[in-house]
């Protein structure tokens, strides 16, 4: 049977956070997301929920989807 990669995160929050020269702290003040949980979105090692989704893009100016 063949593995497949599933893959963790939010695998473009990094990049657009960046782009928009925000740091982790910012970020996480304007969209209530704890800072530790965007630390661990961005590498991978948890999944988000959707409501965290939905709370990032709103405050990155991004769908969803782009992250």
């Amino acid at each position: 049977m063949k593995q497949v990669a599933v893959k963790k995160g939010l695998p473009n929050l990094r990049k657009i956070r960046q782009d928009k020269k925000l740091s982790l702290g910012m970020l996480s003040d304007l969209s209530k997301v704890r800072r530790d949980l965007i630390s661990k979105l961005e590498s991978g090692q948890e999944n988000p929920e959707p409501h965290h989704s939905r709370m990032l893009a709103r405050a990155l100016g991004v769908s969803p989807s782009d992250l």
